[in-house]
């Protein structure tokens, strides 16, 4: 088993300088010919073992049948909106919505800023990721650089998604089943989770990716159609913005914050946002696993391309309507005692996290009529379900192929069966851990969009620059790489711990700080 990793190794490795030579301006010492190029590869793999080679495409069969790569030719069909589903989930209908109830529009900076490295995946690193023959990306790195960071890459991408993507959806959703059904947080998860899981673990990459064709038509369509009537309740666009600056919340229309606020500053998310998108939309493998299923690398840039200009909706969809949501309450506080206006939103709290998640699907419950309710609940649901059906999938893969095989069976080979029931024991163990996670949501002052941020913040960099040395620069070498993993994430695992434990004194002290102390700025 490991002369077969090395021997691919040896193989990935050729190739993949190849094309960052070509992806840098750099002109190989290898040859440029399609012919030559295959000549290379038939003398590689005649080096090796016929039982050698055999063994190594058994492994590769079994990861392909459970993650239903063996279908790469639905990308050209449905991928480049399996891509764009990515965009919206509901945490941005319920979280987004609520961090522009409370900021303001600068939130959309963070899908914004990102549209650009969504292309990237398409134009950089797709061709990277195709010409290695991947199945999952944390084997990119031991190709590049060495299995330890492999194996450390994976334990973080676990972290990840226990704290940044599983806990997050099951807490949006389990808010958009209080305010609709009424039913409480840890009721409505089980429901959550097992609808979702359903359809996942019966077919794998091929049923998500259908399933987010129907579910991308119905939240794209269903959140521009909330847009539109959440607009209409305030006297559109201007009467939006000019009811804001009556309430004193002058700073929500600008995208732009000034560099010594406390909230959204511009050089922060101008340029810290990218380290994090970067891991999120180049090299995770919820996103990177549409591309390792294109058919070809055409395929895999127009994906990403359409997504990639999709990207400007999600603020239009979602911050939208949660600043009408802030509107709505301000003016039902500022309304007399005997005949106030939106009557019911006076106990909506939204100027507080808390009450702030529940924004957007308020404003469906409240103001919406009744046939378009049911539209935008729908859109809810197909939201999370694509969201969680795309986590649960990468997870199970990542797992089963990056540890479970690589780790847990001398072997390296087990049959489709045994990789699937292993994947599902693994998507189980992550959300039941993703649960333990609940409570530290809920108990955040920021809200629950900030707290995804927030943990990708802190885990991303690390990541982001192996990736990107990996791809731009030759003499990166897996000692440095393995410092790098060694150092960065234990450092922003401990700076992610202390701002979520001393958050209420932090954001104290800024404001008292941003009041006496700090210039005043005029943007």
């Amino acid at each position: 088993m490991r002369n077969l990793f090395r021997s691919k190794t040896r193989a990935c490795t050729s190739s993949s300088r190849l094309d960052m030579a070509q992806t840098c301006n750099r002109r190989p010492r290898d040859p440029q010919s399609p012919w030559q190029r295959t000549f290379a590869i038939a003398i590689v793999l005649w080096k090796h073992p016929p039982a050698s080679f055999s063994e190594k495409m058994k492994i590769r069969m079994q990861s392909i049948r459970l993650c239903s790569w063996q279908n790469r030719h639905i990308f050209c069909r449905v991928g480049s909106n399996g891509c764009a589903a990515q965009l919206l989930g509901t945490e941005h209908f319920v979280g987004q919505a609520g961090a522009a109830a409370l900021g303001g529009m600068a939130v959309g900076l963070y899908e914004w800023t990102a549209a650009y490295l969504v292309v990237s995946l398409g134009f950089f690193f797709a061709p990277i990721y195709l010409q290695c023959q991947l199945t999952t990306i944390p084997e990119f790195l031991e190709a590049r650089y060495n299995r330890w960071c492999r194996g450390l890459f994976v334990l973080i991408s676990l972290i990840a998604y226990i704290l940044a993507k599983i806990g997050i959806c099951l807490f949006a959703g389990a808010v958009v089943f209080e305010v609709v059904a009424g039913i409480g947080m840890w009721s409505s998860a089980p429901i959550i989770i097992i609808g979702t899981a359903l359809y996942t673990m019966a077919g794998g990459l091929t049923a998500v990716m259908w399933t987010d064709v129907v579910q991308w038509a119905i939240f794209v369509g269903g959140g521009l159609m909330g847009t539109v009537l959440s607009l209409d309740l305030v006297g559109g666009m201007s009467g939006l913005f000019q009811k804001l600056e009556s309430f004193g919340l002058d700073s929500f229309p600008h995208v732009l914050r000034p560099p010594a606020g406390k909230e959204y500053p511009w050089p922060g998310m101008l340029f810290g946002i990218p380290t994090v998108a970067l891991w999120y939309w180049c090299v995770d493998q919820e996103m990177a696993q549409r591309v390792l299923s294109a058919r070809n690398l055409s395929h895999a840039r127009l994906g990403t391309s359409i997504a990639g200009l999709m990207k400007v909706l999600p603020p239009f969809i979602t911050v939208v309507p949660g600043m009408v949501a802030r509107v709505l309450f301000e003016t039902c506080r500022a309304s007399p005692a005997g005949g106030r206006e939106f009557a019911r939103w006076c106990d909506a709290n939204l100027d507080e996290a808390a009450g702030a998640n529940r924004a957007y699907p308020l404003l469906v419950m409240l103001q919406f009529p009744e046939g378009v309710r049911g539209v935008m609940v729908a859109s809810f649901l197909a939201a999370m379900m694509s969201s969680l059906a795309a986590v649960f999938n990468s997870a199970a893969t990542v797992f089963t192929y990056d540890v479970y095989l690589r780790f847990f069976r001398e072997e390296g080979f087990a049959s489709p069966r045994h990789l699937v029931f292993v994947g599902r024991l693994a998507t189980a163990g992550l959300t039941l851990l993703s649960l333990l996670w609940l409570p530290v949501i809920q108990s955040n002052s920021r809200g629950v969009y900030i707290v995804a941020q927030t943990a990708m913040c802190h885990l991303a960099p690390p990541v982001s620059a192996i990736f990107v040395l990996a791809v731009a620069w030759r003499r990166a070498n897996g000692q440095g790489a393995l410092a790098g993993l060694l150092v960065g994430c234990p450092v922003g695992v401990a700076q992610l711990v202390a701002a979520l434990m001393y958050q209420d004194t932090c954001a104290a002290m800024s404001s008292r700080d941003l009041a006496q102390d700090a210039p005043v700025i005029e943007w």
